[in-house]
């Protein structure tokens, strides 16, 4: 089945960040990137090229050759593209240290609106954050994010102590149980011992 292209549709959220982790990229350590994975999910296929389906598996058909493949012909040419900025991030950093539109990447939404989302901080705004009005709102969100990345992690390992404390008490538990059942099983076996001592004396007794 040939796929119908959708390079009239822009490209979801979703679709830019799946597409970065295919590339490789780091969404945190890596927003000069983003506008990569974009690319890649926007760019046509090469002349000649289909996109095809079959049992739920896409492929890709070269008319010119007759030959078919599972990777995307531009697979390479992206990947090679995301080692050769990689490696110019440090320069940029230095040049630009406080570029505020790093990593922030427009959007439009079903209704025609334009938002703005950023990978490495996950926050998504209307407002484009690089511009000075804005700037100081977007700070705020970016120490709201931490601040709750933050809590979120000490929930986490709150949660962690009270499960092992929680294990360890019922463990606890058991133990002390299982002394309490050893202890009875003692008692009542020091017991017959005597019961059945008295008893033959007693029987001794009764013979002489």
């Amino acid at each position: 089945m040939l796929l119908t292209p959708s390079d009239a549709l822009p490209p979801s959220p979703v679709e830019v960040r799946d597409m970065a982790l295919y590339l490789k990229m780091s969404l945190k350590k890596e927003p000069e990137l983003i506008w990569i994975a974009k690319q890649a999910v926007q760019v046509p296929l090469p002349p000649h090229w289909e996109e095809h389906e079959n049992n739920g598996q896409v492929f890709y058909y070269d008319k010119s050759s007759g030959k078919s493949q599972l990777k995307h012909p531009l697979d390479d040419y992206f990947f090679a593209l995301v080692e050769e900025e990689r490696k110019k991030i440090p320069d940029r950093r230095k040049k630009n240290p406080n570029d505020n539109t790093v990593g922030w990447m427009p959007f439009v939404n079903d209704q025609g609106r334009t938002y703005y989302v950023s990978f490495q901080y996950n926050v998504q705004t209307y407002y484009p954050p690089w511009e000075s009005k804005y700037h100081k709102a977007a700070k705020v969100i970016q120490r709201w994010v931490r601040r709750t990345q933050m809590f979120k992690r000490y929930l986490h390992r709150m949660a962690t102590r009270i499960q092992a404390w929680y294990r360890g008490h019922v463990v606890r538990d058991a133990v002390a149980a299982w002394k309490q059942e050893c202890a009875a099983l003692c008692i009542q076996t020091m017991w017959r011992m005597y019961k059945a001592r008295v008893e033959a004396l007693a029987e001794r007794s009764a013979l002489t």
